[in-house]
């Protein structure tokens, strides 16, 4: 898991889905599947696959120029992915349908209605196991 701030040119659903389609085929072709979540101009992303592959992607993410100020949150092997069914996956939470906003405002760290990607690896990932389940 990671997460970044966001050029703002970025941020615009055309860009977004730009991005996030072509993750997703460079993901199929590599066995690597993610979720991608946005909100308050900031990027929340998990990558699960074979460790080369996730890192080498990782590796492009760092030098990516469309975000800044990349913050490893978690990084571990995993036996059973739980992002299989997606190969790249995209979330706004500010998009996203209210009763399910509502669910997670309740549950996480919000700055003016927006929902913040904290520092701390175990509710991240609890985000976007809940964005997740919630979502499907």
């Amino acid at each position: 898991n990671y997460r970044s701030v966001a050029k703002p040119e970025v941020l615009n659903t055309d860009a977004l889905s730009k991005l996030a389609n072509r993750a997703a085929s460079n993901n199929r072709q590599l066995g690597v599947c993610g979720l991608l979540i946005v909100s308050d101009g900031r990027f929340l992303q998990v990558l699960e696959g074979q460790s080369k592959f996730v890192n080498n992607i990782y590796a492009k993410i760092i030098k990516d120029k469309r975000h800044h100020d990349i913050e490893l949150i978690s990084f571990e092997s995993v036996v059973k992915t739980e992002f299989h069914d997606w190969d790249m996956k995209l979330f706004k939470l500010d998009d996203i349908e209210e009763h399910v906003r509502e669910l997670l405002i309740n549950k996480y760290s919000v700055v003016d209605n927006k929902i913040q990607f904290i520092d701390d690896a175990v509710l991240m990932t609890s985000l976007l196991l809940d964005m997740k389940h919630l979502k499907n």
